[in-house]
C-alpha cells in the first residue's frame, strides 16, 4: 500500500470492511475474527515483494495491494497460491490470464472496458473503426485488448493512431483526423479529454459531424460526475464555460462517452464518513481527506 497514492482512498475502507465482516452474524456466531498486517511499500515494487515475503512467512491468507502495476507481486502471490486483490491495477499481464481465480481487482480491467466497447459497436452494427489512443499505459493496454477482441468478433480495425500525453493543444490529433477521416466513420478515442475536445472540434470544423455520418466513442477511466461534464467541451483552465459557442457544443452531438458509474448504495455517505475516520486511526494516521462521491467500483463500466 502507498499512503501517498491510491492507499489514501483505500486504507480506511479496508478497516471499515473488516469491521463490518467481524460484526456479521456468520462470524460472531462461529467466533471468527479477521485481522490485517499493514506495510507501506511506498510505490516500490522491490519493497512490496520483500513485505509480501515477510507476510507470507507469518501465514497471511490474502494480499491487498500494492500500488502500481502489480505484475511481479501477482506472480509471487500466484506461486504461493494466495489470493491478491489490487485496488489500483487493471492489468496483470500473463499472470492474470493464467490464474484469474487467484487475482482480482477493484478497478475495471482493460478487457472489461474492451468488452463494453465491442458490445456497443455490435448493438449499432458498426463493424469497422479507427482507434485513437494516448500514450498512457492504461490506454495502450486497452487499445491492445480492444484490437484482439475486435479480431475475435469479426470487426475490422482500420487503423490505430497514437498521440502523446499529457496532451498539449496542437499535439497531433488534428493530423490524425486529416490522415484517417476518409478511411472510417467510427472512432474509438482512448485518452486525455483535452485531446478529445480538440479531436471533436476538428471533426466539426471540417463539417464531418454535420450529417451525423461520423461518430466518436470516448472512454473515461474515472467515474462520471455530472457536475464536471463541462470538461469535455472546454480546455480548462484556459477556457471558461461562459465562452462556449453553440458551434463548440454541437461538435459533441455525435459523441458517446463511456464511463464507470458511481455507487448506488443509499448508505454510501455513511460508508465514506466511517472510512475517513478509520484512515486517521491506527495504523495509518492519515489526516482527513475529502472523499469523492462516485469512486470506481468493480464491473461498473457502462
Amino acid at each position: 500500500m502507498l499512503l501517498g497514492g491510491g492507499g489514501k482512498r483505500s486504507a480506511g475502507a479496508l478497516t471499515t470492511a473488516i469491521e463490518d465482516v467481524n460484526q456479521s452474524k456468520e462470524f460472531t456466531r462461529n467466533g471468527i475474527k479477521l485481522g490485517f498486517c499493514y506495510y507501506d511499500a511506498k510505490g516500490n515494487s522491490l519493497a512490496a515483494l520483500k513485505a509480501m515475503t515477510a507476510l507470507y512467512m507469518k501465514g497471511v491468507s490474502a494480499f491487498i495491494g500494492p500500488e502500481g502495476t502489480c505484475n511481479y507481486e501477482a506472480a509471487l502471490a500466484t506461486a504461493w497460491n494466495i489470493p491478491l486483490i489490487s485496488y489500483v491495477s487493471r492489468y496483470f499481464g500473463f499472470v492474470y490470464r493464467r490464474a484469474k481465480s487467484q487475482i482480482e481487482g477493484t478497478q475495471p480491467s482493460t478487457s472489461k472496458v474492451s468488452e463494453s466497447i465491442i458490445a456497443l459497436l455490435q448493438h449499432y452494427q458498426w463493424f469497422q473503426f479507427v482507434i485513437v489512443v494516448g500514450s498512457r499505459p492504461i490506454w495502450q493496454e486497452t487499445a491492445d485488448a480492444l484490437t484482439k477482441l475486435a479480431a475475435k468478433n469479426n470487426f475490422t480495425v482500420r487503423d490505430v493512431a497514437h498521440f502523446d500525453e499529457p496532451y498539449i493543444s496542437g499535439g497531433g490529433v488534428r493530423k490524425i483526423v486529416m490522415d484517417t477521416y476518409e478511411n472510417t466513420h467510427i472512432y474509438i478515442f482512448l485518452g486525455d479529454h483535452h485531446a478529445l475536445t480538440e479531436f471533436v472540434r476538428t471533426l466539426k470544423s471540417m463539417g464531418l459531424t454535420d450529417s451525423g455520418d461520423y461518430v466518436t466513442i470516448g472512454v473515461n477511466d474515472q467515474p462520471d460526475d455530472p457536475a464536471k461534464r463541462i470538461k469535455y467541451f472546454i480546455f480548462e483552465p484556459f477556457e471558461k464555460k461562459e465562452s462556449l459557442t453553440m458551434n463548440e457544443i454541437k461538435a459533441f452531438q455525435s459523441v458517446l462517452i463511456m464511463a464507470p458509474r458511481g455507487p448506488s448504495n443509499p448508505n454510501w455517505d455513511s460508508f465514506l464518513e466511517r472510512t475517513r475516520q478509520n484512515l486517521g486511526r491506527e495504523p495509518f494516521y492519515v489526516p482527513s481527506l475529502p472523499f469523492k462521491k462516485n469512486p470506481v467500483s468493480k464491473d461498473s463500466l457502462l
